[in-house]
């Protein structure tokens, strides 16, 4: 069985919960969607799935309970608390605080996997609509395959 995947690996929440439960579904025994909602002690059993959906986002108590049964370490732990409150966060400074403190605990982390400079793209609006936008099925390296997949955004080839 491949190892649980790791939130600080994640410049997002939503794609580190959909890893985390592909990675239970093919390998933690006993887990389900349901179960896990238990083990989180949530009430809403399809918790994981309105989170994976991007119809809830991953806070407050739904936070709470998925660190919980996540058995996520400290750091992990800190870290998603971070990016979620920078995911949560509408002003500006607050923001810009939050991602300070991720960069730090990376730093300290000495971590490998998420270099702090790549988290400078959630501060670009454009580069995180681009982001979230683009199917990556077929991608290339091309700003060219960028910019037709984004035909209806105006950013030149050097934006991208």
């Amino acid at each position: 069985m491949e190892t649980r995947p790791l939130a600080t690996d994640f410049l997002y929440s939503k794609d580190f919960v959909t890893r985390f439960d592909t990675w239970a579904i093919q390998g933690l025994t006993g887990y389900s969607r349901r179960s896990f909602a238990r083990w989180a002690k949530l009430s809403s059993p399809n918790f994981m799935t309105l989170v994976i959906k991007g119809q809830r986002s991953l806070q407050g108590k739904w936070l709470d309970g998925f660190i919980l049964a996540a058995k996520l370490e400290k750091e992990e732990e800190r870290y998603l608390r971070l990016l979620t409150g920078f995911e949560n966060a509408r002003d500006g400074r607050e923001r810009a605080e939050l991602l300070q403190q991720i960069q730090k605990l990376l730093f300290s982390l000495k971590t490998k996997s998420l270099a702090s400079h790549q988290l400078e793209v959630l501060t670009q609006p454009a580069a995180w609509t681009v982001y979230h936008m683009l199917d990556l099925v077929d991608q290339n390296s091309s700003p060219l395959w960028v910019k037709q997949r984004l035909r209806f955004l105006e950013l030149t080839v050097p934006e991208i």
